[in-house]
């Protein structure tokens, strides 16, 4: 590449990135966008801008970031190995889309916007069920243009981090909210101190969830600036 990527992912044999470029492998085609194939680099259609995160899958490659790609697609969309779609009315963000989690049918993708095909609760956060776009709840109360940044999921629990007020209105889902599949909570007791500031990444294994971003403490645990993990605490230690 002649310049920075921002986003990378890889199926099988099959390697995807976009990003600052311009050039990929010398294939000025591959602008922004670039497939390498174990072979040689190759464009992904006509694409125009730059995508901050990329999903490929056994029935496509999903990308989310600020973009356009002919004939009017924006900041979403599904390359099939030819041509780019997308689902719905689309997804247009003020700054970008900028995670895709992907769970079966079962697509989640959250960024700055307000709205989706003229639904106002979808916001910062967005839940496509294999045949439509639907809310989580309220979804995310933006401060200016600003919305959700990051997702992770375990089970049936969505956790939805990124710059928000609140998530639904509910207490203490600043900066960081989980959904149950029917309303929103917050990630701890009840009374637990939301994030500082923004979490832009969340990393899911086994039964913890890592936190990372600018906050500089969370639920008002020490030592927990920029990075947290929130799990079942240990059991206690038994006496020999």
């Amino acid at each position: 590449l002649n310049g920075p990527a921002y986003a990378i992912d890889v199926e099988g044999n099959d390697f995807y990135a976009s990003g600052l470029f311009t050039k990929a492998g010398g294939n000025s085609s591959a602008d922004g966008m670039a497939h390498w194939n174990a072979s040689a680099w190759n464009a992904m259609g006509s694409f125009s801008g730059i995508a901050f995160d990329i999903e490929a899958n056994g029935s496509g490659v999903y990308a989310g970031g600020d973009f356009d790609v002919n004939p009017g697609i924006t900041d979403f969309g599904i390359w099939n190995g030819s041509s780019w779609s997308t689902l719905g009315p689309g997804i247009a963000s003020d700054n970008g889309i900028l995670d895709i989690e992907i769970q079966g049918s079962d697509i989640y993708v959250a960024g700055d916007f307000c709205e989706v095909g003229g639904n106002f609760n979808i916001r910062g956060i967005a839940h496509w069920d294999g045949s439509s776009w639907n809310a989580l709840g309220t979804g995310c109360f933006c401060w200016g243009s600003v919305g959700g940044r990051a997702i992770g999921i375990k089970n049936s629990d969505v956790y939805v981090g990124g710059w928000f007020s609140s998530a639904g209105g509910v207490p203490n889902t600043a900066n960081l909210g989980r959904w149950d599949g029917s309303a929103w909570n917050a990630v701890g007791i009840p009374n637990l101190i939301p994030a500082s500031s923004q979490v832009l990444a969340i990393e899911i294994s086994a039964n913890d969830v890592y936190v990372g971003g600018w906050f500089s403490g969370i639920g008002g645990v020490p030592n927990t600036g920029y990075i947290a993990r929130w799990g079942e605490p240990l059991p206690p230690c038994t006496p020999c």
